[in-house]
């Protein structure tokens, strides 16, 4: 089995044209100990720097010293950013993303589904032959509501595309 965590960026017009959805692919094997050895990481560098274990640990608020990490010291806060990405090197830990230019879509307000339909097929890719998967998103209350229902759409009938992928209930 393998689980997909994902999280969203939304496009911020004039700065970030892009709708994004990101995420880690982790095989069930792996699970376990990538997340203690983030533990560790996050704990030990957490200790260094005088942050609070139970602060959210966001790459943008990390490298550019906001919210719980003001004031920190740079080169600890870098080497936790550095620490942290090691983490994504073992060979059965895989990233996973979609990214949609809105301002070269026709219609807009279709970004976050097309998005979601992209990163399915290719989070389906992380998985096995015949093996199972679980995809868990950090998104908020509208968006969550409109993809779950698109993916149930394409467990039931693939995805949408012409050369579309089927999501069996397996996966």
């Amino acid at each position: 089995m393998r689980v997909v965590y994902f999280d969203e960026v939304k496009p911020n017009p004039g700065a970030f044209e892009n709708f994004l959805l990101a995420g880690i692919s982790l095989s069930e094997a792996s699970l376990r100990s990538t997340t203690q050895s983030f533990r560790e990481v996050r704990n030990a560098h957490f200790t260094k720097l005088g942050v609070d274990e139970a602060a959210e640990v966001h790459a943008k608020f990390i490298y550019h010293g906001k919210k719980d990490f003001k004031g920190k010291d740079l080169e600890i806060r870098l080497q936790l950013l550095a620490d942290m990405l090691r983490l994504l090197e073992p060979e059965d830990v895989r990233l996973v993303y979609s990214c949609i230019n809105v301002t070269k879509l026709y219609d807009e307000s279709k970004a976050l589904e097309y998005c979601f339909t992209h990163f399915c097929e290719r989070a389906h890719n992380t998985v096995d032959r015949g093996g199972t998967g679980i995809i868990i998103g950090d998104l908020d209350a509208a968006s969550r509501n409109q993809l779950w229902s698109k993916f149930s759409e394409f467990r039931r009938a693939g995805t949408p595309w012409a050369f579309g992928k089927e999501l069996p209930r397996s996966c």
